[in-house]
């Protein structure tokens, strides 16, 4: 009966002692807790605000103050110490995160969702006009189109602490949502690859096209390229595409590319075109769903051939066939319009010239210059002495102006006397008919 009386004693003692040890550690951890500076980590952030309405935030902290709490692997190039910022979208926006007018020169930079998974990252701009005081290259700078909902931005340095400034800056009228404010591609002198991937929920649909959202992009082009267009890789499973010219005027379209060794997937559109210099504007968009599309874009600068006579002067260039593919200038336009035959004819032509090239050729006629003012010399490479040949030009009611008789590789035709506009150099070659479009300036 004593020992189970000592027994209870001692029990109700070792109870007095395992409360007292756990309000001991509950108060170390709150007074941590109540003690850490606000961002120093995820379920303790700098609260950004919740916003309906564009909007910009500017905040600068000193990271040695802070610890590093981000433990999970995303933060495995470095060991400094973060910043957790969080912000609420009630509308899709446009966001742009930055860490210009940071003292430290070189930052990291994430975004994450509401889980704390993380959406993308940024460790080196890598250009000088991000920030506008310049000096960016190392410092971080994201920008993304976003859904509604609530986000997690974390600063850090790369590899040391100091002081890091943080803006976010969230735009209603997004980037790529009209034909005003698209995706600026690039301004290419040489050839280019392109990719971007944007979710077409976060835009509205201003394209007359299909009844999706659409993505606008803008690339400009100084030379003639042969330039790829498609969709290859996108989650959406059925998409659209529409190359626009400089005002709008939709020059091309694709829906479903079957193609073997392009897009995996058949539905994702697909298109290659030969383009002359200028402005063009394509939009992405789902056959009749939203979703994430990737638009990727490709410039190659034609291959072009030089010719000299024997003092070394240029005489003529042009692009081997192999190189080219259809490309329809607008100036073609008005053939197409008197004759439903003869237009007919011109949308079945497999070669067409492209302005700003002096001499395109499909292997066997070559035609030089072009645009002319009057002189145009024709060589007829497949030309073999005893086969008859003929030369037609054609103007834009489909008349045969001119008929010759080739005798030689090489015919000069003089059309000083003709009307400025476009003509059609028809060449009728071992039975075969190869034509090609000239401009009289």
């Amino acid at each position: 009966m004593k020992i189970f009386k000592l027994l209870d004693k001692v029990w109700k003692r070792c109870q007095w002692l395992i409360c007292a040890v756990i309000i001991h550690l509950f108060a170390i951890n709150s007074y941590s807790q109540t003690n850490e500076p606000t961002g120093n980590r995820m379920q303790n952030p700098i609260l950004v605000g919740s916003f309906y309405s564009s909007f910009q935030y500017s905040n600068t902290v000193n990271t040695k103050n802070y610890t590093d709490n981000h433990s999970r692997g995303i933060g495995y190039y470095s060991s400094a110490n973060d910043v957790f910022y969080s912000f609420t979208l009630t509308i899709p926006m446009e966001i742009t995160i930055d860490h210009c007018g940071s003292e430290i020169e070189d930052t990291y930079l994430y975004l994450l969702d509401a889980l704390g998974n993380e959406i993308d990252r940024n460790d080196d701009s890598r250009n000088e006009n991000m920030c506008p005081e310049g000096g960016g290259y190392y410092k971080s700078y994201l920008n993304k189109v976003l859904s509604p909902g609530t986000y997690y931005v974390l600063s850090e340095g790369y590899s040391q602490n100091g002081v890091i400034s943080t803006s976010i800056k969230g735009e209603t009228n997004i980037t790529g949502n009209t034909f005003q404010k698209p995706i600026v591609v690039n301004s290419s002198n040489g050839s280019f690859q392109y990719t971007n991937s944007q979710n077409t929920v976060n835009f509205t649909n201003n394209y007359v096209g299909r009844p999706a959202n659409d993505v606008y992009y803008k690339f400009v082009l100084a030379t003639v390229m042969e330039v790829t267009i498609n969709h290859c890789g996108s989650t959406l499973s059925d998409t659209y595409l529409h190359l626009l010219d400089a005002s709008g005027n939709r020059i091309d379209y694709n829906d479903d590319y079957y193609g073997e060794g392009k897009c995996d997937q058949a539905y994702h559109s697909y298109m290659k075109k030969a383009l002359p210099p200028g402005t063009y504007y394509v939009v992405s968009e789902g056959y009749s769903q939203n979703g994430i599309i990737q638009t990727n874009i490709e410039g190659k600068i034609l291959r072009v051939e030089y010719y000299y006579d024997l003092a070394g002067n240029r005489i003529s260039r042009r692009l081997p066939y192999s190189n080219i593919l259809r490309a329809l200038a607008q100036e073609e336009e008005p053939l197409k319009k008197e004759n439903n035959q003869y237009r007919e004819n011109i949308e079945n032509l497999t070669f067409e010239t492209i302005p700003g090239i002096e001499n395109i050729s499909n292997d066997k006629v070559v035609i030089f210059p072009n645009p002319t003012q009057g002189p145009l010399t024709i060589e007829i490479l497949g030309y073999e002495d005893g086969v008859e040949s003929e030369i037609k030009i054609i103007n834009q009611l489909g008349k045969a102006i001119y008929i010759q008789k080739v005798t030689s590789m090489t015919t000069e035709i003089d059309l000083t006397g003709y009307a400025k506009g476009i003509y059609l150099i028809q060449v009728n070659l071992k039975g075969a008919t190869i034509i090609h479009k000239i401009i009289k300036k």
